[in-house]
């Protein structure tokens, strides 16, 4: 939808949905993109939207997602809300005609992400998962690699990725707010393993948990 052509040509007003600290990254990261603005942002609380727009010097604060979507002057929308909400959101954003860039992950499961797609598609919109370090210019060599066959054919692939977590928001604790290893973590190596290996599906998946604590945060991703 999307073309490099297209974008060079004008400016592109962004729309933020949620105020969270993700949001005020992206937010701080925005001031570095050409050819572009953030233009409104959008929370459940007019007043969270108004203070958060005047700390990033955001010129339309809206009480409501529904308004922000429905502003014409919009182009495109972050969404930076907890993950079990991305699906309304997506579907809100690409009836109003906005292309989407929601962080990850896009969706809580594969029937919702299929369907996003496809009404992405419909739209003739962009969706776009934001998987911030693909975009690192290791992955770009990495890219190059694999189209010039220098590894070979892969077979094998090990990541591991791990921090320690610091439970300072009521999300990092809520089960029914998405939170777990696979979702919050481990989405990073396995895009990396999807970059690797393409289109091939694996033939089996298997996981495995070391219990640390009696938290049911992971036990629910682990089944």
């Amino acid at each position: 939808v999307l073309t490099l052509n297209d974008m060079s040509q004008k400016i592109w007003r962004w729309g933020i949905i949620g105020t969270g600290a993700i949001c005020n990254d992206f937010v701080k990261a925005m001031a570095f993109v050409p050819a572009s603005e953030v233009a409104a942002v959008g929370s459940r609380a007019l007043e969270t939207a108004q203070n958060f727009a005047q700390k990033h010097k955001i010129k339309k604060a809206y009480g409501s997602y529904k308004e922000l979507v429905e502003d014409s002057n919009l182009d495109i929308i972050y969404i930076g809300t907890p993950h079990p909400f991305h699906k309304e959101h997506i579907q809100m954003s690409l009836n109003c005609g906005k292309h989407v860039l929601c962080e990850k992950p896009c969706t809580m499961n594969e029937k919702e992400q299929q369907e996003v797609i496809n009404l992405a598609k419909e739209k003739g919109l962009l969706l776009m998962n934001a998987i911030f370090t693909l975009h690192f210019p290791i992955y770009d060599k990495l890219r190059e690699m694999l189209k010039d066959g220098v590894l070979g054919d892969i077979t094998f692939f090990s990541a591991g990725l791990g921090y320690n977590i610091t439970f300072k928001t009521p999300r990092s604790r809520d089960v029914t707010l998405g939170v777990g290893a696979t979702m919050d973590m481990g989405i990073y190596p396995l895009s990396v393993a999807s970059l690797v290996f393409g289109c091939v599906r694996p033939n089996q998946i298997k996981a495995c948990l070391l219990y640390t604590s009696p938290s049911p945060r992971d036990r629910q991703k682990s089944r």
